[in-house]
């Protein structure tokens, strides 16, 4: 039927391997679910990390040899059984447990929403690259996938890390009857004084990045890529309010949320492509539709945690001095170089970029008093920079 869809009976085939993926996955989830919540970061550390070589490798190697896009299905083959085989080392109680029904109605409950949340959302993610490969062609969506990995690298491959142990010490959090929307708002605006200062860096230098990340044959992707910064900067305000009602038990409210916004995106993007019919309109349709998540997710969340408007305004601005101070000096050098006062190479103009705003993100960090300097981590790190500038004198 998908291979029918896309009138292209390769899908078939890919689809059949792929649903490999869906055998092995039962043998890790159990065990990495428990290891998450016992904040085994350790072992789930070593587990992504082969995993994802292997998927490189595999990747990697197939395409030498011209397997095309077998090259990437084998690999997410590959990818899931290393995970299987690494989660069985780090296992609690082991990968296969004894069936019992005593708590079914729990598990049911709790399981058939949370599948309910993800599968509309899973699908409403997805809905862009459908939609624009039926109505534009394959080519779009490989442009579209190009321009939207930018807001990806952040949402989806950085934050997805941070998400992993965001969610457990949220639940922790709940257990221990700590204030959750001081943790919120403190999570909240740590992760806006990382996001504003990247997706602002790829906004100035889309061109530059697109080169250095993909290669100069997608060069079409660059006009869509200070859309998706756009996006990704609205996206940060609501990235961890559903985790958040999740590790509270409220697994309903985040059904609700995901059904309501999940629905709002699918409704939009085939608004846009009833439409707009191109790209940049799929692109500003993105940017509408995470506004409108920021304003439903929140009123949902007003049920159960309250929002604390000042405390929250008052620390979503000190991220923004910081990425201000953070991204000056790369703005001064886009200007110099769109008067063409200086000339560069894109990767000398990328590399040079990338090390003033990363230099003036940490000076500012200390000069605008950011909470951040107070973490251990910032902490550790002047101390033993301290500490090496002391040996080298």
């Amino acid at each position: 039927m998908i291979a029918r869809f896309y009138d292209d009976v390769r899908v078939a085939a890919v689809v059949r391997v792929m649903a490999i993926n869906f055998l092995l996955l039962p043998f890790s989830s159990t065990a990495l679910a428990l290891l998450r919540r016992e904040m085994r970061f350790d072992a789930m550390f070593w587990i992504a990390g082969v995993s994802t070589i292997a998927n490189f490798v595999v990747a990697l190697a197939l395409a030498l040899f011209g397997y095309g896009y077998w090259s990437l299905v084998l690999a997410s083959v590959a990818s899931t059984a290393a995970t299987c085989i690494v989660a069985t080392c780090y296992s609690i109680n082991g990968l296969v447990h004894r069936l019992t029904l005593s708590e079914w109605r729990v598990v049911t409950n709790f399981g058939v929403q949370s599948s309910v949340a993800r599968i509309v959302s899973e699908v409403a993610l997805n809905m862009n690259e459908l939609v624009i490969g039926r109505v534009l062609g394959f080519s779009a969506v490989g442009i579209f996938s190009r321009a939207q990995g930018v807001m990806n690298l952040f949402h989806r491959d950085l934050m997805g890390a941070v998400k992993n142990v965001a969610f457990p010490a949220f639940a922790k959090a709940h257990r221990t009857e700590d204030d959750m929307e001081e943790i919120h708002i403190k999570s909240t605006a740590t992760a806006a004084a990382f996001a504003w200062p990247f997706f602002g860096f790829f906004f100035l230098f889309p061109a530059e990045a697109i080169l250095l990340m993909f290669g100069p044959r997608w060069g079409d992707a660059v006009p869509l890529v200070p859309i998706f910064c756009v996006a990704g900067s609205v996206a940060v305000l609501w990235t961890f309010s559903l985790q958040l009602l999740t590790a509270m038990g409220r697994i309903d409210l985040t059904m609700k949320a995901e059904l309501i916004v999940q629905s709002v995106r699918i409704l939009i993007v085939l608004l846009c492509a009833l439409f707009f019919a191109n790209l940049e309109g799929f692109a500003y349709g993105v940017v509408v539709a995470f506004s409108l998540n920021c304003v439903i997710i929140y009123c949902i969340k007003q049920s159960l945690v309250p929002i604390k408007l000042k405390s929250f305004v008052h620390a979503l601005s000190k991220s923004a001095i910081l990425s201000v101070v953070a991204l000056l000096p790369a703005l001064i050098l886009r200007s110099l170089l769109w008067l063409e006062w200086i000339t560069m190479q894109p990767i000398a103009v990328f590399v040079l970029a990338l090390f003033l705003t990363s230099l003036f993100w940490l000076i500012g960090v200390f000069a605008t008093r950011h909470p951040l300097r107070d973490e251990k981590i910032v902490v550790d790190g002047v101390r033993k920079a301290r500490a090496l500038a002391h040996r080298i004198r």
